[in-house]
């Protein structure tokens, strides 16, 4: 199955109530009605390739990754650092830092991220999941990349935090 990253859209009130209750996360995105939230989203395993593409880093060299866009994979705050969604626990943008987020997914071009792409690097760094050299990669990360521009114009126009999680 895999390590798959997951973003969620919240307004405060609802991450508050995160935050005070961890346990409702966790019901609300493994019950069996979040396929039709349209507040979450999945970047399937492409997670650790958008994060290289986006800030020239690996899982290994992360800490070097400058803000905003470091946020994609490492959000600043924690929801409960006891819990485990899969990977970890989830952690959050708060509304200010999605819309810092938006601002710089929104000044990149895809031609931009085209020529950052390659494949046969990623793989020698061991970039999860390790299947870069395969042709269709690059289109795979592209849409993901492009769906992460709408999710989080989405969320910075609404005013939202964005939760990330890998499970």
């Amino acid at each position: 199955m895999g390590m798959i990253g997951n973003y969620l859209r919240v307004s405060q009130d609802v991450l508050e109530e995160y935050q005070t209750d961890s346990s409702k996360l966790e019901k609300r995105v493994y019950s069996d009605g979040n396929r039709n939230d349209k507040d979450l989203i999945d970047v399937n395993k492409n997670w650790a390739g958008l994060f290289y593409l986006l800030t020239g880093q690996t899982l290994e060299t992360e800490e070097k990754a400058v803000a905003p866009l470091a946020w994609i994979l490492s959000p600043p705050h924690e929801i409960d650092p006891e819990q485990d969604m899969g990977y970890g626990p989830a952690k959050f943008t708060d509304a200010e830092q999605t819309n810092e987020v938006s601002l710089a997914l929104q000044s990149l071009a895809v031609d931009e991220l085209k020529l950052r792409y390659n494949g046969k690097e990623m793989q020698e760094l061991g970039i999860y999941p390790e299947i870069w050299d395969e042709p269709e990669c690059l289109e795979d990360l592209i849409h993901c990349f492009q769906t992460l521009q709408d999710f989080y114009h989405k969320a910075a126009m609404d005013g939202q935090s964005v939760i990330f999680f890998v499970d």
